[in-house]
């Protein structure tokens, strides 16, 4: 019975230091996805346009907290959230040509009416009901 106790300690031991030592070699690493949205692709990339840094990726440097898809699924109206910092949420307009999504206007909170010509009648009835105008 008493080897039994010490195998069971010796075990609880290396299980605890197995747990520390992982802690202690991968610190507070944030797990990231590699898979790739075909929104996420162009919202890194006008993130990155409008920072002039680094590419950014989503779940790591921000999120998407919502996405709505509109005139026929051809535009597409995203909210970006950055992941490390208060900043406010932005918004990403993006148009759907030869099959990819590329970026219409953004990041953003707030457009004018310039802005507005040449986009979908409910992409804009949707933008003045974010507040956007």
């Amino acid at each position: 019975m008493k080897r039994v106790v010490i195998y069971a300690l010796v075990l609880v031991l290396v299980l605890i230091s197995g747990l520390y030592a992982s802690r202690l070699i991968l610190g507070n690493a944030t797990v990231v996805s590699l898979k790739s949205s075909s929104i996420a692709d162009p919202v890194s990339k006008a993130l990155q346009d409008a920072s002039g840094g680094y590419l950014p990726i989503e779940g790591r440097d921000y999120r998407l907290s919502h996405v709505e898809y509109l005139a026929k699924k051809q535009w597409a109206v995203i909210s970006v959230k950055p992941v490390s910092t208060a900043s406010d949420a932005s918004t990403i307009i993006l148009q759907q040509k030869n099959g990819a999504f590329q970026t219409a206007l953004g990041p953003t909170n707030y457009l004018k009416g310039a802005d507005l010509s040449g986009l979908p009648a409910d992409v804009v009835k949707y933008l003045k009901h974010l507040g956007l105008i």
